[in-house]
C-alpha cells in the first residue's frame, strides 16, 4: 500500500464517523498477509527464489545489513507437546526393533533400565520421580495402558537409543505439533517429573532438529534456493535458545518441529534434508552477532518495521520494512476479507477479549479510527463506544480479539451516517495558528476552552472539504473586528462587539460551497473595534464543517539523522568513535573501499555532515539513480560538522542517498579515510 492511500485512510477512519445514530454500524475489515510480518516471509522467499534468487540473497533482502557465518553446531532443547503442557504418561519405544531403548537416570547415566527390543513401555510420575511401568493391553479399556512396575528413579531420566547423534526414540501417543501418533524423535529425550506429571523434552543436535523443522515450515516442492533461506533462518532462530540452554516449543510459539521421517510420517524429504546439508552450520549475523531471524507466513506485498508491530521493540536496521515477493497467484493469503460485521458484534468481540472494559449493554462501536505505522502495519486501534468512551488497543491486540491472520488490516465503516456539522475544537492540531493566541479554559466554551488575539495580524487557516462551514465565536463588549476570507479572496469583516456577552455564537457561515473541491478558510484578525467596544478582541472557538478537516501543510524543514539512525544502513567494515565538537558526539569511519553508507529519507533535498581532515580522502555520492559525484573530504587543518554535499532539488517522496569509500585521495591527504558524522533532510514538518 503505497504511503499516499495509508494517509488517505488515516483521514478517512479519523474524521467520517459521525454521532451515534439509532441503525447500528457496519464495518468492513480486509487485510494483506499471514503472520507478524517482521523479516522473511515464506511465500515472499519462494517468489524471490522463483525469480532466480539465491538463499543468500534472499536472507540479506530480508534481513538488511546482515552478513552469513559459519558457528559450531549447538544441542536444541524442545518440549515435545504442543503449548508445554504437562502431561501423567508418556508411551514410548525404540525407533527400529533392531536397536536398544535405553532409559537413566539424568543425575546418575550408571543408573538405567534397558528394554528388550521391540518392548514398549511407559513413562509416568510419582513424588517428584520417574517410573518406567511396562505396557499392557486392556480389554476392557480397549487400549494399551500402564501395567507392572519395570524400574523407579528419583528424578528426571534420560531415553534413547544410542549417542545423541544417533538416537531415534518413538512416541506411541499423541506427541508434537499436530499431536500426531507413532512420530520418532532423533536425539535423546529428557522426561522432567513434577509431582504426578512432567514433560517430554528432546535434547537434539541443531541440524537433525533442522531436518524435523524445515518441511513443516517450507513444503519440499517449493524452490531448493527458498528452502535453503528457510533452512539458515531457522537455525539462526533457534541459535539464542540454543546457546542459553532455554527449551523452545515445538510448535509456532516458536517453529514447528515435528521430529523424523521413520515411515510413518511422512513430511521429511530427501529435498529439505539437502536443503539443510547445503546451509549446514550457517547463521544470519549483523556484525559479529547472530540475528533472531523472525519469519512468518507472507506479508501481502511489504513486510513490516518491527516497531509497527511489537510497539516497544527498539528498530534494528534487519528488522525494518522491505518489498516482498509474494503475490496473488501463489500467495493464498495476499488479500483478505472478513464478513462484514454490526457495530454489536465487533463490540461482542472487543469485550470478549478485554472484559474489563465493562462497557454497559447494550454497547455498540459507532466508529474505528487507526494509527498506521510507515510499513502500513497497524500499531493502535480507537475504538469509539455508543456510551460515548472511547477504547485504545495495540493493533495486535485488535489483531487478536478479531482472530485476523496479521495486523496489516484496515477497517472501514460501510454506513456513515449522514451527521449533524461535525465541530471541530479550538484544540484541533489541523488548523494553522500564526500571531499571538492566547488559550483560555472555560467551561462556557464549546469544547472548554476558546483563543483569543488582540494585536493585529493573528490569524487561523483552515483547509477543508465540505458544503458549509461556520466561525463559532464570543460575542461581547471588549470584541474587535476581523476579515474572513475563503478560497483567497475576502469575503467579510466581523465585527464581534455586543453590549451583552455570547458565548458559541456563530459569528460568520457559508454554505453552498462545491463538495468535491478543497477550500481554504482564514480569520484574520484587523486590531480595531467599534467606538462601543473596550478592545479589539477576536475569539475563535471552534469551527462547523458539513464535511472534512484536513491538517494545513507546514513549510517542510532541514531535519538532521545521526549516523547511528535505523535510517542508515552501512556495508563493509565501519569503526566508530567518541570525539568532542561531532554531531551527537560520535561518527563513524572507513578506509575500507568496499564499504558504503545509504540514508534513506522522504524529502526533496539531501546534506551529508562529515569531517574534513588530513588524513581524510575522496568518496562517490549518488541521490537515487543520479551519476556519483566524487567528493574530496582533505583539508590542511581538521574541520568537523562540514557540509560536504547537498543535493539538488529532488521531487518530493522517498529517496536514497549512497556514499562510497573511493579509496583515492588528494595528493597532499596523508591517508583516505571518509567518515559519515550526520545526514540532514529537507522534509516535510511534523
Amino acid at each position: 500500500m503505497t504511503c499516499a492511500a495509508l494517509v488517505a485512510l488515516c483521514v478517512w477512519a479519523l474524521l467520517a464517523p459521525g454521532p451515534a445514530r439509532a441503525a447500528d454500524s457496519v464495518f468492513s475489515v480486509k487485510g494483506r498477509g499471514w503472520g507478524h510480518g517482521i523479516g522473511m516471509t515464506q511465500y515472499g522467499a519462494m517468489g524471490f527464489a522463483q525469480q532466480g534468487r539465491t538463499y543468500d540473497w534472499i536472507l540479506a533482502h530480508y534481513f538488511q545489513n546482515t552478513d552469513l557465518a559459519t558457528r559450531p553446531e549447538l544441542t536444541v532443547k524442545v518440549d515435545l507437546d504442543a503449548g508445554k503442557a504437562a502431561r501423567s504418561t508418556w508411551r514410548i519405544a525404540a525407533a527400529s526393533s533392531s536397536t536398544t531403548l535405553t532409559i537413566s537416570e539424568y543425575a546418575n547415566a550408571s543408573h538405567s533400565f534397558e528394554a528388550t527390543r521391540g518392548v514398549k513401555v511407559w513413562i509416568t510420575f510419582s513424588a517428584g520421580g520417574t517410573v518406567v511401568k511396562a505396557d499392557r493391553y486392556s480389554s476392557a479399556a480397549k487400549a494399551s495402558i500402564p501395567g507392572s512396575v519395570l524400574a523407579t528413579f528419583p528424578g528426571a531420566v534420560v531415553a534413547a537409543t544410542g549417542p545423541t547423534s544417533g538416537s531415534m526414540v518413538r512416541f506411541l501417543g499423541d506427541s508434537g505439533p499436530f499431536d500426531q501418533h507413532n512420530i520418532a524423535w532423533r536425539g535423546q529425550v529428557r522426561f522432567t517429573p513434577g509431582t504426578t506429571t512432567g514433560h517430554a523434552i528432546d535434547y537434539v543436535p541443531m541440524e537433525q532438529y533442522l531436518r524435523g523443522v524445515v518441511p513443516r515450515e517450507s513444503p519440499s516442492s517449493w524452490p531448493v534456493e527458498a528452502l535453503r533461506a528457510q533452512a539458515v533462518a531457522a537455525r539462526s532462530y533457534a541459535f539464542d535458545a540454543a546457546s542459553s540452554g532455554s527449551v523452545l516449543w515445538c510448535d509456532t510459539h516458536s517453529q514447528v518441529y515435528n521430529g523424523a521421517d521413520d515411515g510413518t510420517s511422512s513430511h521429511e524429504s530427501a529435498k529439505t534434508d539437502s536443503a539443510v546439508a547445503a546451509t549446514a552450520n550457517q547463521y544470519v549475523v549483523y556484525g559479529s552477532k547472530v540475528i533472531k531471524t523472525f519469519f512468518s507466513s507472507s506479508s501481502g506485498g511489504r513486510t513490516a518495521n518491527i516497531q509497527d508491530v511489537w510497539l516497544t521493540s527498539p528498530p534494528q536496521p534487519y528488522y525494518s520494512s522491505v518489498d516482498d515477493a509474494d503475490d496473488l497467484s501463489s500467495n493464498p493469503n495476499y488479500r483478505w476479507t472478513l464478513a462484514d460485521m454490526s457495530g454489536t458484534t465487533l463490540a461482542g468481540k472487543i469485550l470478549a477479549y478485554k472484559s474489563a472494559l465493562a462497557q454497559p449493554a447494550p454497547a455498540t462501536v459507532r466508529s474505528v479510527r487507526l494509527d498506521v505505522g510507515t510499513s502500513g502495519f497497524v500499531r493502535h486501534v480507537t475504538l469509539s463506544w455508543s456510551k460515548g468512551s472511547a477504547t485504545v488497543l495495540t493493533g495486535t491486540q485488535f489483531q487478536s480479539a478479531l482472530r485476523l491472520k496479521t495486523s496489516a488490516f484496515t477497517v472501514t465503516l460501510k454506513n456513515p451516517p449522514a451527521p449533524a456539522v461535525p465541530r471541530f475544537q479550538d484544540t484541533d492540531a489541523r488548523p494553522l495558528w500564526t500571531g499571538s493566541w492566547l488559550t483560555i479554559k472555560t467551561s462556557a466554551a464549546s469544547g472548554g476552552s476558546y483563543r483569543r488575539a488582540s494585536a493585529a495580524g493573528a490569524a487561523v487557516t483552515v483547509v477543508f472539504k465540505g458544503t458549509s462551514v461556520s466561525w463559532i465565536g464570543t460575542r461581547l463588549d471588549h470584541g474587535g473586528k476581523a476579515d474572513v476570507s475563503l478560497d483567497g479572496a475576502r469575503v467579510a469583516t466581523v465585527d464581534l462587539y455586543d453590549s451583552s456577552t455570547h458565548y458559541r455564537s456563530t459569528v460568520w457561515t457559508k454554505t453552498g460551497l462545491a463538495a468535491d473541491a478543497t477550500h481554504t478558510l482564514v480569520i484574520r484578525t484587523l486590531g480595531t473595534h467599534r467606538t462601543a467596544s473596550h478592545d479589539s478582541y477576536v475569539y475563535v472557538d471552534a469551527i462547523d464543517i458539513a464535511g472534512v478537516m484536513y491538517a494545513v501543510p507546514r513549510p517542510p524543514v532541514w531535519r538532521r539523522y545521526e549516523q547511528t539512525s535505523s535510517t542508515v544502513a552501512y556495508r563493509g567494515a565501519w569503526s566508530s568513535s567518541v570525539i568532542a565538537g561531532l554531531s551527537g558526539g560520535t561518527h563513524k569511519y572507513s578506509h575500507d573501499t568496499s564499504a558504503t553508507a545509504v540514508f534513506t529519507f522522504t524529502g526533496s533535498r539531501v546534506r551529508w555532515i562529515g569531517k574534513r581532515a588530513a588524513n581524510y580522502g575522496k568518496a562517490w555520492v549518488s541521490v537515487d539513480t543520479s551519476a556519483p559525484v566524487l567528493v574530496d573530504l582533505y583539508s590542511a587543518t581538521t574541520r568537523n560538522q562540514q557540509r560536504l554535499f547537498e543535493s539538488a532539488v529532488l521531487a518530493a517522496g522517498r529517496h536514497t542517498m549512497t556514499i562510497r569509500v573511493a579509496g583515492t585521495k588528494n595528493a597532499k591527504a596523508s591517508y583516505h579515510y571518509v567518515d559519515v558524522d550526520a545526514l540532514e533532510a529537507f522534509e516535510p514538518a511534523k
